[in-house]
């Protein structure tokens, strides 16, 4: 479940600290000085938005989905979208009314489920 007090910045954070890299490098690689981050960190900035995209794709594009959104993609998260990624039309349209019938279904059960408590 996302936070709602988390912010884009809290994860921007948070994922620095989880990747393998030093902050020297990623703001090497992302063309912003090699003391940046440290300093953004440091001093409670906001990167600028140019500077915050470049950041982004030096991490990757889940951890880029993390930063913006809260969403931590898995493995399975990953290959669905793939999947569903190269349907076309009626497959596509097919596949849209299974998940959401699968959808109210697990909803509708869960309701149930609580009221039944």
């Amino acid at each position: 479940m996302i936070s709602m007090k988390e912010t884009w910045l809290d994860r921007l954070h948070a994922a620095l600290k989880r990747d393998s890299r030093s902050l020297r490098s990623i703001s090497v690689e992302a063309g912003c000085g090699p003391n940046f981050l440290q300093q953004m960190l440091k001093d409670g900035k906001e990167p600028g938005t140019d500077k915050l995209a470049r950041i982004l794709d030096v991490l990757g594009p889940d951890t880029s989905l993390y930063v913006l959104t809260g969403i931590e993609m898995t493995e399975d998260d990953r290959e669905f979208l793939e999947i569903v990624t190269h349907m076309k039309g009626p497959v596509k349209e097919d596949a849209l009314r299974l998940l959401r019938s699968v959808q109210a279904g697990v909803v509708s059960q869960a309701s149930s489920d609580d009221h039944e408590g």
